[in-house]
């Protein structure tokens, strides 16, 4: 069985703080609403783009090709909030490009008619978040995987020629909060696993684009991958981990020993729908 190659963090763990064992859920999805959010705002930065942050609200655009807008987990009042999704839509409709834009919420929302004055502006039911998220001590290690397979910390992204601009920039910001580890199988590319480190009262390990390629699947690549991240993780000194699950990916992270915690939900622009149609009728009052 091919080891598990491991690049010892540099910094000292002593230096890092982190969120409290056995946090609440409250706090827990406070913890999960930071991550996420600053996992949004410095992939828009690396790649060229802007970052706005207003009356309880994060929006972000990137020229990129394969962006989208995002906005980040509103916290609006039931007053504001219509001036405001105003304000963040004149925004987007202005770029060009002009870009898809999804909408992350906790659940509920904040306000707690969120939904209805998206839909009222063009917005449409995109999906549910599953957060899940693993006390670092009691993660389960022991899993099986198959002879040949090798994980490793990218170093040094800009190393490979046909890395993104972004990628590249995002790793070698200081000080470093997001590595890759990259799965190979017998010499081949398999899969990765991103880890996004916040720090602080609210520092968790957050766990991003953990992908296995089709023909790779149900050997235990995706635990691997991902089980490293969250040992480097430990090893800086941080204590849970955080994810959004799919269908197909909870159960592996269930064997890993995350846990459920909350759900979300997402709203998608598409103003491809809405061209020519000008801004919708709003009936929710503001």
């Amino acid at each position: 069985m091919e080891a598990l190659v491991h690049s010892r963090p540099r910094r000292s763990a002593s230096r890092l703080t982190f969120l409290e064992d056995d946090p609440g859920p409250d706090r827990l999805l406070r913890a999960i609403v930071a991550n996420s959010r600053r996992w949004i705002t410095r992939w828009a930065r690396a790649g060229g783009g802007e970052v706005h942050q207003q009356n309880g609200v994060t929006w972000v655009y990137t020229p990129k090709p394969d962006a989208v807008g995002e906005i980040a987990f509103p916290r609006l009042t039931k007053a504001g909030a219509g001036e405001q999704l105003d304000l963040i839509m004149a925004y987007y409709r202005r770029q060009r490009p002009l870009k898809p834009v999804i909408c992350w919420s906790v659940d509920p929302p904040q306000p707690r008619d969120l939904a209805e004055r998206l839909v009222a502006r063009g917005f449409y039911w995109h999906g549910r978040t599953h957060w899940m998220w693993l006390d670092l001590r009691r993660m389960e290690t022991n899993h099986p995987r198959p002879p040949g397979l090798r994980i490793e910390l990218i170093e040094d992204e800009g190393a490979d020629e046909h890395a993104p601009a972004a990628v590249v920039a995002v790793t070698r910001t200081r000080p470093r909060r997001v590595w890759r580890f990259a799965a190979s199988l017998d010499g081949k590319p398999v899969g990765q696993s991103w880890l996004h480190l916040t720090t602080g009262s609210l520092g968790v390990a957050g766990l991003y684009a953990v992908h296995v390629d089709p023909a790779a699947r149900n050997q235990g690549v995706g635990k691997a991958v991902s089980l490293a991240a969250c040992q480097f993780a430990q090893a800086l000194g941080c204590r849970c981990a955080i994810l959004n699950a799919t269908d197909m990916g909870e159960p592996v992270y269930r064997r890993l020993g995350f846990a459920a915690t909350g759900a979300g939900q997402t709203w998608w622009w598409d103003p491809e729908a809405t061209a020519g149609r000008g801004d919708p009728v709003r009936h929710e009052g503001g």
